[in-house]
């Protein structure tokens, strides 16, 4: 073989192995380039779900606020039903009407005026040494010191207990007094009246048509009622 003739081989053989070259550098720079966008792909498919994690524990933020408040709700609930609706001080004791309809008092009891009876009450009224209230069925029970006598029967709507004596409107509007009467503060006037207050010694009303009639003990002119 002469020089002419190798030297074209070689040639040959050259630009075969610069080609096989050149094809395999393509080659690995595809599958370079195909591992270097796995990660981006895993990425791009991460991110939207930490956001949609982030979101669902901010919108579960107010239902657990919503939660905590609701036993706040049931204790200030507790509360109210426990205060009381009424209260009437006397000398030495004092009744209260609690919102459930039990009567409470405190004080002095020397002759049982702070023993209220058990039931339910709509109204209460306390002075001197005994007490009076009105039942929800609208009857009246008094306690303490009875030596001048017990409540009536019947409905009334208002009651008002006083040293001696008490007064109480009947569900017809009607006026009746029980207890000591001296001074004529236990015998009411007739007509028809929707308010009353017992005192010491005289009572008063207020009649239908809005005029004030006070009876009993007039020494210093407390039952000489204005026109």
């Amino acid at each position: 073989m002469t020089m002419t003739m190798r030297n074209k081989a070689y040639s040959v053989l050259l630009s075969l192995a610069l080609i096989a070259s050149a094809c395999a550098a393509e080659t690995a720079a595809e599958q370079t380039s195909e591992t270097a966008a796995e990660p981006l792909d895993s990425a791009e498919t991460a991110e939207p779900e930490t956001a949609v994690e982030q979101t669902s524990e901010t919108v579960a933020e107010p239902l657990d606020s919503a939660e905590t408040a609701e036993p706040e709700t049931a204790v200030s609930s507790e509360t109210a039903s426990s205060g009381f609706s009424a209260v009437s001080a006397g000398h030495f004791h004092s009744c209260g009407l609690r919102a459930g309809g039990k009567i409470e008092c405190w004080g002095g009891n020397y002759e049982g005026e702070s023993s209220p009876p058990s039931g339910s009450f709509t109204a209460v009224s306390t002075d001197g040494s005994h007490s009076c209230g009105i039942r929800t069925g609208g009857t009246v029970e008094c306690w303490g010191d009875d030596f001048r006598g017990r409540s009536p029967s019947g409905s009334f709507t208002a009651v008002s207990a006083a040293g001696q004596h008490s007064c109480g409107i009947r569900t017809g509007g009607s006026l009746e007094c029980w207890g000591y009467d001296g001074d004529g503060r236990s015998s009411p006037p007739s007509g028809s009246f929707t308010a009353v207050s017992a005192g010491w010694g005289h009572s008063c009303g207020i009649r239908t048509g809005g005029t004030v009639e006070c009876w009993g003990n007039d020494d210093s002119g407390q039952s000489s009622s204005p026109s």
